[in-house]
């Protein structure tokens, strides 16, 4: 037997009711806020592209469809049935994108140790972005990035220089060298060096890797040559 359910009466009634059941499923079940949607899910992945491996790969083992939510969920479920549950989602926004939820959404909180607002985080790091790429030389005018160099100069100072006894490792492709020697593996040519995680354009750093599996995982695991190192002074010079 089909029951007429009046849209607009059950939203009125049960609007405010229903949002907040809703936010108690997810932190019971999941004990996260809603990371993203489908809507929004390739901009989280290109802010944050750590989360796909970061805890064991937790991100990936969040995605939840709505009807396995409803199905699963413990408060909802006892007072809705699945009809008036898929009337009342549309008044439930993804916390990200501010679309209405629809399909997969992932609940997830990012593995920091400090609270980060995530979407201001983002916005900061694209502004960096643009200006390294039009006005690099105006990059410490930007108050995000000024922050970090301070605390970086902080860190500096505080930090202690570092013998490294084990070795390290780093690879190139193999069809991008045509003679093979050490000189391959060494600091690229500064006309070739482009803005990197840890360099600006034009700034000489060896980026290595701490074991040959993650050596070989960075270059994507296609066919290469590995060069071990080892350092044989201190990492950081002391003042």
């Amino acid at each position: 037997m089909s029951v007429t359910i009046n849209e607009g009466e059950l939203i009125e009634e049960h609007g405010d009711i229903f949002e907040e059941l809703f936010d108690a499923d997810i932190e019971s079940w999941f004990s996260a806020d809603i990371a993203c949607c489908e809507n929004c899910y390739d901009d989280f992945i290109k802010a944050w592209p750590l989360a796909l491996n970061a805890n064991d790969s937790e991100f990936q083992c969040q995605s939840i469809d709505l009807r396995s939510f409803y199905s699963g969920s413990r408060r909802i479920r006892q007072c809705y049935t699945e009809d008036e549950f898929n009337v009342l989602i549309k008044l439930v926004n993804c916390p990200r994108c501010d679309e209405v939820l629809s399909g997969n959404f992932w609940p997830y909180e990012l593995p920091f140790k400090y609270e980060v607002d995530q979407l201001g985080f983002e916005e900061s790091i694209n502004e960096i972005v643009e200006l390294s790429e039009t006005t690099p030389f105006l990059l410490l005018s930007n108050h995000f990035a000024n922050d970090t160099f301070e605390l970086l100069k902080k860190v500096a100072h505080s930090t202690n220089s570092l013998f490294i006894e084990h070795s390290l490792f780093r690879a190139r492709v193999a069809n991008q060298i045509e003679e093979l020697n050490f000189e391959q593996f060494a600091f690229p040519p500064k006309k070739f060096i482009q803005e990197g995680r840890y360099n600006h354009a034009g700034q000489q750093v060896l980026y290595t890797a701490s074991d040959l599996e993650t050596c070989f995982r960075e270059v994507r695991e296609v066919l290469c040559y590995i060069a071990e190192f080892k350092l044989k002074k201190e990492i950081k010079k002391r003042n």
